[in-house]
């Protein structure tokens, strides 16, 4: 979708909000332009690629796999 008609989309949905939802769209739209990307580049994570053992590692993925895919219904 280019430009222009995402903004044009925009501005129709605008149109169709009350001043206190576009006030919230505005505050909304601040917030994201000031947010800065979290985290590190992939690049400076290479170093420790091999750090953790494959006992460790195999451990790690048993864990994963036991308790990781199971619901507990009456836990919400």
């Amino acid at each position: 979708m280019s430009q222009v008609p995402m903004e044009h989309a925009i501005v129709q949905y605008l149109k169709n909000l009350g001043e206190k939802e576009q006030q919230e769209v505005l505050e909304f739209a601040r917030a994201l332009s000031q947010s800065k990307p979290r985290g590190v580049p992939g690049q400076s994570l290479l170093s420790f690629a091999g750090s953790i053992d494959r006992k460790d590692a195999d451990l790690m993925q048993q864990a994963i796999d036991l308790d990781c895919e199971r619901v507990s219904a009456d836990e919400w």
